[in-house]
């Protein structure tokens, strides 16, 4: 019986998170709970996937086939991208002359600075990003990091909100602190040159669904960056990275992909590519990947990788993009 019990709450997880219609962003009332509801059953899909793994072996060890049949639909339809991209073979093309992009969330400038500086010392990127870039931590990074990358900009709060960019490269427009839209917190996006044209890269730090007014919030948010995106103006971001507290498989980030957009990880990525938690209690489930990149038409994935920790609660994410070829 416990086990039916936990093999249909995993197919109505998976049936909430695949088959229920997106919902507009909410304001309040049961639109607000509804939209919770299913971006919370996309979020943890991989893990009501997994935990379908003891009760297929119990099933196929009693020969149970109904059991069986239903807890491998949750496996495979829960678990399944994911797990496939673990035993998939290498296909990042190679980062030669491609445009290398890192990005960081510091935990409130708590990251190890010793930790963040050797990675850029051996990654070489372009382009840096960060979020949750405070006072604390342009004291402890900013010198060091305007050595090598040298052409920055930092909006730094003692909120979770603040960001910095810093670049190898000259920017070669004026770089954009907010988007189109009312945002209350930076998400700057620089413009520098790649093979003779512009490359325009938007740092994004969306809310975290921590409360029904956060939630909203968020996805109003990335629904003005899929709208700006769309637009395929001559401001649109042609990179959107960073902390997006959400995972690719939520419509916070599908209103990308909807526009044309590819995720990184799915493109060239091994493995989850889990970002988050690295601190806590919860470090010890599997993670899920929150820090995204976004790549735009025009542009292809050499390369997608998952960093080594730093002392955040998050990983780092690295990209290499490159034009794709006429």
């Amino acid at each position: 019986m416990l086990a039916w019990l936990s093999t249909a709450g995993g197919l109505a997880q998976v049936g909430l998170a695949t088959l229920a219609p997106e919902s507009p962003p909410p304001a309040s009332g049961p639109d607000s709970a509804w939209a919770m509801l299913r971006f919370m059953a996309q979020v943890f899909v991989f893990h009501a996937g997994i935990a379908m793994l003891p009760v297929l072996l119990l099933a196929l060890a009693t020969r149970r086939w109904a059991l069986a049949t239903s807890a491998l639909i949750v496996l495979g339809v829960g678990a399944g991208p994911e797990l496939a991209r673990s035993v998939r073979p290498d296909v990042s093309a190679g980062g030669g002359g491609g445009l290398k992009i890192v990005s960081f969330n510091i935990q409130y400038g708590g990251a190890r600075p010793e930790a963040i500086m050797a990675l850029l010392e051996r990654e070489r990127p372009d382009v840096v990003l960060f979020q949750e870039w405070t006072p604390g931590g342009n004291r402890a990074l900013s010198s060091g990091l305007r050595e090598r990358w040298p052409h920055a900009f930092e909006a730094a709060r003692d909120d979770a909100f603040g960001q910095a960019v810093f670049s190898s490269r000259p920017m070669t427009s004026p770089l954009r602190v907010y988007p189109p839209g009312s945002f209350r917190e930076p998400q700057i996006t620089i413009e520098v040159e790649h093979r003779g044209a512009p490359a325009r890269i938007c740092n994004v730090h969306l809310l975290p669904p921590v409360s029904a007014a956060m939630f909203g919030e968020q996805r109003r948010a990335a629904q003005s960056l899929a709208a700006w995106a769309a637009q395929r103006s001559a401001t649109s971001p042609d990179v959107f990275m960073g902390d997006f507290n959400a995972t690719a498989r939520t419509g916070v980030v599908g209103g990308l992909l909807d526009v044309g957009y590819v995720e990184a990880h799915a493109a060239a990525g091994r493995g989850r590519g889990a970002t988050w938690p690295k601190r806590g209690s919860l470090r010890f489930v599997p993670g899920i990947r929150i820090d995204q990149a976004l790549v735009g038409p025009g542009w292809r994935v050499l390369e997608a990788r998952v960093g080594e920790d730093v002392g955040s609660d998050h990983r780092p994410v690295i990209v290499v993009i490159d034009r794709a070829s006429p």
